[in-house]
């Protein structure tokens, strides 16, 4: 008995599959591409944001640890001249004083 082949129904569907992809598969992946692209968008915003804020205060860490090194640098070198003192003192207080103005609450006065 010699076996024939016959056209099935499967055969009619694999052909016909790249114009169910373009009608039902293709703008659905579309769609969800876009809405995870203003997602994914957002949440590299969020991100850049959150990485910004942590290296500006790393940055002002890193700055502040300098100028102490420096400072007592210059504090340990011996006789140091009244100027230098003056000067360290002054910057001290100034610091003191953007530190107060940094951490005080406005939001009291603004209602």
């Amino acid at each position: 008995m010699k076996a024939h082949l016959s056209r099935s129904t499967s055969l009619d569907r694999i052909r016909q599959f790249p114009a169910y992809c373009f009608r039902g598969c293709l703008p659905h992946a579309l769609s969800y591409l876009q809405t995870s692209s203003t997602t994914i968008q957002a949440g590299l915003i969020v991100v850049r944001n959150f990485l910004l804020t942590v290296a500006v205060y790393l940055s002002l860490v890193l700055l502040t640890l300098q100028l102490s090194a420096c400072c007592w640098a210059l504090l340990l070198l011996g006789t140091n001249p009244f100027g230098l003192i003056f000067m360290l003192a002054s910057l001290f207080a100034m610091c003191a004083v953007a530190c107060q103005i940094i951490a005080h609450d406005y939001s009291k006065y603004t209602q």
